[in-house]
């Protein structure tokens, strides 16, 4: 079983980095994400329930438009994905989606 965090950038806005980590995994260092692309990370658990940590930024170390933390507890191959929408003018916003296969 594995659980997929992953961040697809679907605002009109310039590219933003994210950093994404896990309870008992190494954290990864920002990645940049263009409009309209996505990236992710992959966990391979060894329990049903696994922390993560991601953070979104306009820069690799400043900028935050959101810091995001929680548990997802499956006892299934889980993809949650974290769309970046909305635009500069009007404002961003992160909405959350689960998908199970």
């Amino acid at each position: 079983m594995a659980t997929v965090v992953g961040v697809r950038h679907e605002a009109v806005a310039p590219s933003v980095f994210v950093k994404i980590s896990a309870t008992f995994f190494p954290s990864q260092g920002p990645t940049r994400i263009r409009n309209g692309g996505a990236g992710g990370a992959t966990f391979a658990q060894w329990s049903e329930s696994l922390n993560y940590r991601v953070a979104i930024s306009t820069g690799r170390s400043s900028g935050f438009l959101a810091r995001l933390s929680g548990r997802i507890r499956s006892s299934r191959t889980l993809y949650r994905y974290f769309y970046v929408v909305g635009s500069l003018k009007n404002g961003l916003e992160v909405v959350t989606q689960d998908v199970a296969p």
